[in-house]
Protein backbone atom coordinates (compact mmCIF):
# COMPACT_ATOMS: atom_id res chain seq x y z
CA UNK A 1 0.00 0.00 0.00
CA UNK A 2 2.76 2.46 0.88
CA UNK A 3 4.68 1.74 -2.33
CA UNK A 4 1.57 1.97 -4.49
CA UNK A 5 2.00 -1.40 -6.19
CA UNK A 6 0.73 -4.95 -5.63
CA UNK A 7 2.78 -7.40 -3.56
CA UNK A 8 5.79 -8.83 -5.35
CA UNK A 9 9.24 -10.19 -4.70
CA UNK A 10 11.51 -7.81 -2.81
CA UNK A 11 14.53 -6.78 -4.88
CA UNK A 12 17.67 -7.77 -3.02
CA UNK A 13 21.16 -6.48 -3.53
CA UNK A 14 24.36 -8.42 -3.25
CA UNK A 15 24.87 -10.54 -0.18
CA UNK A 16 27.35 -9.59 2.52
CA UNK A 17 29.96 -11.94 1.10
CA UNK A 18 29.65 -10.37 -2.35
CA UNK A 19 30.32 -6.83 -1.16
CA UNK A 20 33.51 -5.34 -2.51
CA UNK A 21 36.42 -4.67 -0.19
CA UNK A 22 37.18 -0.94 0.28
CA UNK A 23 40.05 0.29 -1.90
CA UNK A 24 43.53 -0.01 -0.48
CA UNK A 25 45.42 3.19 0.23
CA UNK A 26 48.65 3.09 -1.80
CA UNK A 27 52.08 3.47 -0.24
CA UNK A 28 53.88 6.79 -0.56
CA UNK A 29 50.97 9.22 -0.85
CA UNK A 30 52.67 12.64 -1.20
CA UNK A 31 51.93 15.32 1.35
CA UNK A 32 51.79 17.86 -1.49
CA UNK A 33 48.23 16.67 -2.18
CA UNK A 34 47.13 18.63 0.90
CA UNK A 35 47.79 21.84 -1.01
CA UNK A 36 44.55 21.20 -2.92
CA UNK A 37 42.40 21.57 0.19
CA UNK A 38 40.18 24.66 0.08
CA UNK A 39 41.05 25.70 3.64
CA UNK A 40 44.79 25.43 2.93
CA UNK A 41 44.43 27.39 -0.31
CA UNK A 42 42.46 30.10 1.49
CA UNK A 43 45.06 30.40 4.25
CA UNK A 44 47.85 30.52 1.66
CA UNK A 45 46.17 33.33 -0.28
CA UNK A 46 45.52 35.28 2.92
CA UNK A 47 49.19 34.89 3.81
CA UNK A 48 50.26 36.14 0.38
CA UNK A 49 47.94 39.14 0.68
CA UNK A 50 49.27 39.98 4.15
CA UNK A 51 52.83 39.74 2.83
CA UNK A 52 51.97 42.18 0.03
CA UNK A 53 50.48 44.58 2.59
CA UNK A 54 53.75 44.47 4.56
CA UNK A 55 55.66 45.44 1.42
CA UNK A 56 53.26 48.31 0.73
CA UNK A 57 53.55 49.58 4.31
CA UNK A 58 57.34 49.38 4.14
CA UNK A 59 57.39 51.42 0.92
CA UNK A 60 55.79 54.36 2.76
CA UNK A 61 59.09 54.98 4.55
CA UNK A 62 60.67 56.21 1.30
CA UNK A 63 59.97 59.50 -0.52
CA UNK A 64 57.81 59.44 -3.61
CA UNK A 65 60.28 61.11 -5.96
CA UNK A 66 61.76 59.11 -8.82
CA UNK A 67 65.51 58.73 -9.15
CA UNK A 68 65.78 57.92 -12.85
CA UNK A 69 64.01 59.19 -15.90
CA UNK A 70 63.78 57.96 -19.44
CA UNK A 71 66.70 55.95 -20.80
CA UNK A 72 68.10 55.59 -17.29
CA UNK A 73 69.11 59.28 -16.91
CA UNK A 74 68.68 61.28 -13.70
CA UNK A 75 65.04 62.18 -13.19
CA UNK A 76 63.74 65.71 -12.87
CA UNK A 77 62.71 65.15 -9.24
CA UNK A 78 66.21 64.16 -8.22
CA UNK A 79 67.82 66.96 -10.25
CA UNK A 80 65.61 69.57 -8.61
CA UNK A 81 66.33 68.06 -5.21
CA UNK A 82 70.08 68.65 -5.75
CA UNK A 83 69.77 72.30 -6.90
CA UNK A 84 69.11 74.12 -3.66
CA UNK A 85 67.05 74.71 -0.53
CA UNK A 86 64.22 76.49 -2.29
CA UNK A 87 63.64 73.58 -4.62
CA UNK A 88 63.93 71.15 -1.72
CA UNK A 89 61.11 72.83 0.15
CA UNK A 90 58.96 72.99 -2.97
CA UNK A 91 59.30 69.23 -3.25
CA UNK A 92 58.97 68.74 0.49
CA UNK A 93 55.33 67.65 0.36
CA UNK A 94 56.39 64.35 -1.12
CA UNK A 95 60.02 64.18 -0.01
CA UNK A 96 59.72 64.83 3.72
CA UNK A 97 56.27 63.38 4.31
CA UNK A 98 57.74 60.07 5.59
CA UNK A 99 59.79 62.07 8.11
CA UNK A 100 56.89 64.12 9.44
CA UNK A 101 54.59 61.06 9.64
CA UNK A 102 57.24 58.65 10.81
CA UNK A 103 55.33 57.41 13.86
CA UNK A 104 52.12 56.87 11.95
CA UNK A 105 53.93 55.02 9.17
CA UNK A 106 55.87 52.98 11.73
CA UNK A 107 52.69 51.96 13.55
CA UNK A 108 51.01 51.11 10.25
CA UNK A 109 53.98 48.93 9.34
CA UNK A 110 53.85 47.20 12.72
CA UNK A 111 50.11 46.57 12.29
CA UNK A 112 50.58 45.03 8.86
CA UNK A 113 53.44 42.92 10.22
CA UNK A 114 51.14 41.71 13.01
CA UNK A 115 48.47 40.80 10.46
CA UNK A 116 51.10 38.89 8.51
CA UNK A 117 52.08 36.98 11.65
CA UNK A 118 48.39 36.22 12.23
CA UNK A 119 48.01 34.99 8.65
CA UNK A 120 51.12 32.84 9.08
CA UNK A 121 49.61 31.31 12.22
CA UNK A 122 46.37 30.62 10.37
CA UNK A 123 48.27 28.95 7.54
CA UNK A 124 50.21 26.77 9.95
CA UNK A 125 47.01 25.85 11.78
CA UNK A 126 45.33 24.86 8.48
CA UNK A 127 48.32 22.71 7.54
CA UNK A 128 48.42 20.99 10.94
CA UNK A 129 44.67 20.39 10.83
CA UNK A 130 45.05 18.80 7.39
CA UNK A 131 47.80 16.49 8.66
CA UNK A 132 45.66 15.59 11.69
CA UNK A 133 42.62 14.68 9.61
CA UNK A 134 44.71 12.53 7.26
CA UNK A 135 46.42 10.78 10.18
CA UNK A 136 43.09 10.10 11.91
CA UNK A 137 41.61 8.65 8.72
CA UNK A 138 44.62 6.42 8.06
CA UNK A 139 44.61 5.07 11.62
CA UNK A 140 40.86 4.41 11.43
CA UNK A 141 41.30 2.56 8.13
CA UNK A 142 44.00 0.37 9.65
CA UNK A 143 42.03 -0.43 12.81
CA UNK A 144 38.78 -1.13 10.96
CA UNK A 145 40.59 -3.49 8.59
CA UNK A 146 41.84 -5.49 11.57
CA UNK A 147 38.36 -5.58 13.13
CA UNK A 148 36.85 -6.69 9.84
CA UNK A 149 39.26 -9.62 9.49
CA UNK A 150 38.39 -10.84 12.98
CA UNK A 151 34.65 -10.44 12.43
CA UNK A 152 34.77 -12.25 9.09
CA UNK A 153 36.55 -15.17 10.74
CA UNK A 154 33.92 -15.15 13.50
CA UNK A 155 31.08 -15.18 10.96
CA UNK A 156 32.59 -18.22 9.23
CA UNK A 157 32.90 -20.05 12.57
CA UNK A 158 29.32 -19.19 13.62
CA UNK A 159 27.95 -20.34 10.27
CA UNK A 160 29.62 -23.69 10.81
CA UNK A 161 28.19 -23.79 14.34
CA UNK A 162 24.70 -22.93 13.04
CA UNK A 163 24.86 -25.68 10.44
CA UNK A 164 26.11 -28.14 13.04
CA UNK A 165 23.26 -27.27 15.38
CA UNK A 166 20.75 -27.87 12.55
CA UNK A 167 22.32 -31.24 11.79
CA UNK A 168 22.11 -32.17 15.46
CA UNK A 169 18.44 -31.12 15.58
CA UNK A 170 17.56 -33.08 12.45
CA UNK A 171 19.24 -36.14 13.92
CA UNK A 172 17.35 -35.75 17.19
CA UNK A 173 20.44 -34.92 19.26
CA UNK A 174 19.31 -31.43 20.38
CA UNK A 175 16.29 -29.19 20.60
CA UNK A 176 15.40 -26.42 18.19
CA UNK A 177 16.34 -23.89 20.86
CA UNK A 178 19.99 -24.66 20.15
CA UNK A 179 19.40 -23.81 16.49
CA UNK A 180 17.74 -20.51 17.40
CA UNK A 181 20.58 -19.52 19.72
CA UNK A 182 23.21 -20.30 17.06
CA UNK A 183 21.30 -18.33 14.40
CA UNK A 184 20.88 -15.40 16.78
CA UNK A 185 24.61 -15.26 17.51
CA UNK A 186 25.38 -15.49 13.78
CA UNK A 187 22.92 -12.73 12.95
CA UNK A 188 24.34 -10.37 15.58
CA UNK A 189 27.88 -10.84 14.33
CA UNK A 190 26.78 -10.35 10.72
CA UNK A 191 25.19 -7.06 11.74
CA UNK A 192 28.44 -5.99 13.40
CA UNK A 193 30.37 -6.96 10.28
CA UNK A 194 28.01 -4.95 8.08
CA UNK A 195 28.48 -1.95 10.40
CA UNK A 196 32.26 -2.31 10.21
CA UNK A 197 32.16 -2.44 6.41
CA UNK A 198 30.02 0.68 6.34
CA UNK A 199 32.47 2.41 8.67
CA UNK A 200 35.31 1.45 6.34
CA UNK A 201 33.58 3.08 3.38
CA UNK A 202 32.83 6.19 5.42
CA UNK A 203 36.41 6.57 6.61
CA UNK A 204 37.67 6.14 3.04
CA UNK A 205 35.40 9.04 2.07
CA UNK A 206 36.83 11.03 5.00
CA UNK A 207 40.35 10.35 3.72
CA UNK A 208 39.34 11.58 0.26
CA UNK A 209 38.03 14.76 1.85
CA UNK A 210 41.11 15.20 4.04
CA UNK A 211 43.40 14.89 1.00
CA UNK A 212 41.39 17.42 -0.94
CA UNK A 213 40.25 14.98 -3.62
CA UNK A 214 41.71 11.52 -3.16
CA UNK A 215 45.24 10.21 -3.38
CA UNK A 216 45.57 10.47 -7.16
CA UNK A 217 47.53 13.56 -8.25
CA UNK A 218 45.88 15.79 -10.80
CA UNK A 219 47.01 15.02 -14.37
CA UNK A 220 49.52 17.50 -15.68
CA UNK A 221 48.65 19.51 -18.72
CA UNK A 222 49.81 18.02 -21.99
CA UNK A 223 52.73 19.89 -23.57
CA UNK A 224 51.76 22.20 -26.37
CA UNK A 225 52.47 20.91 -29.87
CA UNK A 226 55.22 23.01 -31.47
CA UNK A 227 54.14 24.84 -34.62
CA UNK A 228 55.08 23.27 -37.92
CA UNK A 229 58.02 24.90 -39.74
CA UNK A 230 57.06 27.16 -42.62
CA UNK A 231 57.27 25.58 -46.07
CA UNK A 232 60.38 26.25 -48.11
Amino acid sequence: MLAGRPPAAVARGRTLDEQQVPPQVPVGVPAALLERRPDVLEAERLLAAANADVGAAKALFYPTITLTGSLGAVSGDLANFLKGDSIIWSAGASLFQPLFNHKRIRRNYEATQARFDQAMGGYQQSALNAYREVADALVSIQKLAQVRVEQEAGVVALRDASQLSRDRYENGLSTYLEVLIADQQLFQLELQLATTRGDQLRVIAQLYRALGGGWQPEPSAAPATPPAPPPD
